[in-house]
């Protein structure tokens, strides 16, 4: 019994991520609209089922989707085509409400899929939330100086824990990693792990239950 119930979880641990893609593009794929009956019977020839050309449209819409944002990564990434595109960027942000939204978006999505950009540089672990708690975060960049400088002159720190370097670390919650919390904290109270962030993303999923190896992974100071 013990055996079957293992085999079981094994094979949802495959199925569920593809099921749950499958289910995803299907949803997406409905979603999509159609024009009128007589429209699509005029532009196929007509004597063609609904539902096969309904078919036949939204795979067209889907894949001259995936046709036309490629073609403008590809502009946009061409000399003249990063010039227009910077001047649409600037118009864009001289409009008063649209271009607060604007950026928070573009910071977003360059942050995430932009050229040469990761998120999260390293994995590190810190003690949270309280001294022998330990939980795993991701480096996400360098404290800015202005910031070290507010830090260091407006809290009482002691001068023995004064950092000359903090860091900006994303703490992600579990199973969900994309929710989490935005901490600043002195270098010292940061150490990085030699795992990669893909190993950590499957740990925080997984609430600690995937084992990555037999080997405890190596700390070193950040």
């Amino acid at each position: 019994m013990k055996r079957l119930r293992r085999y079981f979880i094994a094979g949802l641990v495959v199925a569920l991520p593809v099921v749950a893609t499958l289910w995803l593009i299907t949803f997406l794929f409905k979603k999509l609209p159609l024009p009128p009956e007589e429209l699509i019977n005029k532009i196929l020839g007509g004597g063609i089922p609904l539902w096969v050309a309904a078919l036949i449209y939204r795979t067209f819409i889907l894949i001259s989707f995936f046709v036309v944002i490629t073609l403008l990564g590809a502009f946009t990434t061409r000399t003249v085509g990063a010039k227009i595109t910077y001047f649409f960027q600037k118009l864009l942000e001289r409009i008063p409400l649209f271009n607060r939204i604007y950026k928070a978006l573009h910071q977003i999505t360059s942050a995430l899929f932009g050229p040469g950009r990761n998120v999260f540089h390293k994995v590190a672990i810190i003690e949270y939330p309280r001294r022998g708690i330990f939980t795993l975060v991701f480096i996400t960049n360098d404290t800015e100086e202005r910031f070290v400088k507010n830090i260091n002159a407006s809290f009482d720190i002691p001068e023995n824990d004064k950092s000359e370097k903090f860091l900006n670390v994303f703490l992600p919650t579990t199973p969900n990693p994309t929710s989490g919390f935005f901490l600043i904290l002195p270098v010292n109270a940061v150490k990085i792990l030699d795992i990669s962030v893909e190993e950590a993303l499957k740990l925080i999923i997984s609430g600690g239950a995937v084992r990555l190896d037999e080997s405890i992974p190596e700390v070193e100071n950040a």
